[in-house]
C-alpha cells in the first residue's frame, strides 16, 4: 500500500528542482479547505492504508493505532516532500491532514467489518452508493435536477459502458439488501426474497445520482440499474452465479459500444495509470472507483461461492487485460494495463486480509 500510495503521489514522475519561493509557500500555507476533488482524493488514498496496517498490526499483537495514524502521517510527508520535486503536484499541508482523515477511517473500519453481524450486507451496499454517487456532494438546485432529469430522454450507444456499470452496482447492492431482510431458513428451503427491499436498494443507488452534480446519472444508467435489481433477486442466494454476472458486465461493459474497426486505431498504455491523465479527471475518477469496486465485488462473490481466490484473481485479471487489448481497435475507448493490475492487487489483498482475519480469530 505505501508502494502504491507514493506511485499515485510521484506520478507522472516529471522531475524538477522546486523554486525556493514555492516551497516557502507550501510549508506555510496552512489552509485546509482545498477542491472537493482533491480533499476527496486525499481521504480515500488512504483508506486502504488505514485498514491494511490495522490488520496487519492486529494479526501481529501490534496498535493498529501507531500503524495506521503514525505510520500514516511518516508516510503522508513523505508523499508530500517528493511532490516538491515533481512538475505536476502542488504539496501543502492540507493533504497530510485529509491523508490522516483517510487513515484513521480505515482504521476504524478494521475494527468493525470483522466483528459485526450483518457488516458484508452493508458494505455491499455502501461500496455501491459510494461508487454509483462520486464526486458524493448533493445538491437541491432545481436547475441541476432538471438538467439531470432531462438526460433521462437521451439514449445512445455512448452509454453501453454507463449501463453495465450501473447493473453491476445495483446487482451488489441488491444482494446485500436480499441478504440483510431475508426471511428465516425453514425445513423446505431459504427464506423468502425481499423483493421490496431489493428493488428500493437498486433505485436509491441509481435514482441518488440525480442529486449529485458531476455524477453519470442516465438513460443507460437507469436502464442498466433496472437490469441489475432483476440479476439480484434471481441471484443473491447463489455467489458463483452472482460472480460471474458481474464478470459479464464488466466484459460487457468494456467492449461497449462494439465500434470495432479493421485495424489498430491506438497503442496499449502500458505504464500504470498513466491514460487516466487525459480527459475529465472526474470521469476517470469515477470509472476508476467503479472498476475496482466491481472486480472487488466479483472476486469476493467468487470467494464466498467457493472458488478458490487464485484462480478467480487470475481469469478476471486475464480478461481485464484482454479487454484492454480489444479496446485498441476502439477508437471511443482508451486501452490501458491499469484495470489488469488492479483485479491482481484486489485478489492479494483479499487473501491478505482473509490470512489476517483467520489469525486474529484463531
Amino acid at each position: 500500500m505505501a508502494a502504491l500510495i507514493l506511485y499515485g503521489s510521484w506520478f507522472p514522475f516529471h522531475w524538477i528542482h522546486p523554486h525556493p519561493d514555492e516551497v516557502w509557500w507550501a510549508l506555510t500555507n496552512l489552509d485546509l479547505l482545498t477542491g472537493r476533488g482533491d480533499l476527496l482524493g486525499n481521504v480515500v488514498l488512504f483508506l486502504p492504508w488505514g485498514f491494511a496496517t490495522a490488520n496487519a498490526a492486529t494479526a501481529r499483537g501490534g496498535r493498529p493505532w501507531v500503524w495506521a495514524l503514525v505510520g500514516g502521517a511518516g508516510l503522508a510527508m513523505l508523499a508530500q516532500a517528493g511532490q516538491f520535486f515533481e512538475m505536476h503536484r502542488d504539496p501543502r499541508w492540507a493533504d497530510v491532514v485529509w491523508n490522516l482523515v483517510g487513515a484513521g477511517l480505515g482504521w476504524t473500519a478494521s475494527g468493525i467489518v470483522p466483528r459485526r453481524a450483518g457488516t458484508a450486507a452493508w458494505a455491499l451496499l455502501a461500496g455501491s452508493a459510494g461508487a454509483a454517487w462520486l464526486p458524493w456532494w448533493p445538491s437541491l438546485d432545481p436547475a441541476r435536477l432538471q438538467r439531470h432529469w432531462a438526460r433521462l430522454a437521451e439514449l445512445g450507444a455512448w452509454q453501453g459502458p454507463e449501463a453495465a456499470m450501473m447493473a453491476g452496482l445495483t446487482l451488489v447492492a441488491g444482494c446485500g439488501a436480499a441478504w440483510l431482510l431475508r426471511g428465516p431458513t425453514t425445513s423446505h428451503g431459504p427464506g423468502r426474497t425481499p423483493v421490496s427491499a431489493t428493488v428500493a436498494a437498486g433505485l436509491v443507488v441509481v435514482l441518488g445520482q440525480a442529486l449529485v452534480p458531476g455524477s453519470r446519472f442516465s438513460a443507460g444508467g437507469v436502464l442498466g440499474g433496472l437490469l441489475g435489481i432483476g440479476l439480484a433477486l434471481g441471484l443473491w442466494r447463489h455467489p458463483r452465479a452472482t460472480a460471474v454476472a458481474l464478470v459479464a458486465l464488466q466484459v460487457l461493459g468494456g467492449l461497449a459500444p462494439f465500434d470495432l474497426q479493421p485495424q489498430p486505431v491506438q497503442a496499449m498504455h502500458w505504464l500504470p495509470f498513466e491514460a487516466l491523465l487525459g480527459g475529465s479527471m472526474l470521469g476517470n475518477a469515477q470509472a476508476l472507483a467503479r472498476d475496482a469496486w466491481l472486480w472487488g465485488c466479483a472476486l469476493w462473490f467468487a470467494r464466498r461461492g467457493g472458488w478458490p481466490l487464485v484462480p478467480a484473481t487470475a481469469v478476471c485479471a486475464a480478461l481485464a487485460l484482454a479487454v484492454e487489448a480489444v479496446q485498441c481497435w476502439m477508437p471511443s475507448r482508451t486501452a490501458d494495463v491499469t484495470p489488469a493490475l488492479i483485479v491482481l492487487g484486489l485478489g492479494w489483498g483479499l487473501a491478505a486480509w482473509r490470512a489476517a482475519s483467520m489469525s486474529d480469530r484463531a
